[in-house]
């Protein structure tokens, strides 16, 4: 069992906080478009607070209001955790829409047993143009 990382969702600001052997390093998400930029620090320890020996991925969940979609599995960097992800994802939103979604991470062993979800964090996709000045 993986234990759910701490996490402080920071929206529109890439945060680099240090981590420790003990909690991971804050996910954070900043948007661009309907590109959205998202880091965080794989776990380093199960559930139960023992060493975590057998890690093998993360996976990037989004909702933009029709249910949870996985965006992204990334493979562990190493199955000790530890290492610190940057991945890109793109949702579906349209010229035209705007949206909000939620965000958030989990984290599974080799086992596959997976993590509760982190904490969520919620961005505005904006690809609504404004109207014509006057």
């Amino acid at each position: 069992m993986i234990k759910q990382w701490i996490a402080f969702l920071i929206i529109a600001f890439l945060i680099m906080a240090g981590s420790s052997s003990v909690m991971a390093m804050p996910l954070s998400a900043a948007p661009s478009g309907a590109e959205i930029t998202i880091e965080y620090g794989e776990p380093t320890i199960n559930s139960d607070g023992s060493v975590l020996k057998d890690l093998a991925k993360t996976t990037i969940y989004y909702n933009i209001g029709s249910g949870p979609v996985k965006a992204a599995d990334i493979p562990a960097t190493i199955n000790t955790g530890g290492g610190t992800i940057i991945h890109k994802i793109i949702l579906p939103v349209s010229q035209g829409e705007e949206v909000t979604a939620d965000l958030w991470a989990t984290a599974s062993d080799t086992t596959g047993n997976e993590s509760e979800k982190s904490n969520i964090v919620r961005v505005v996709v904006d690809m609504l143009p404004p109207s014509p000045p006057k």
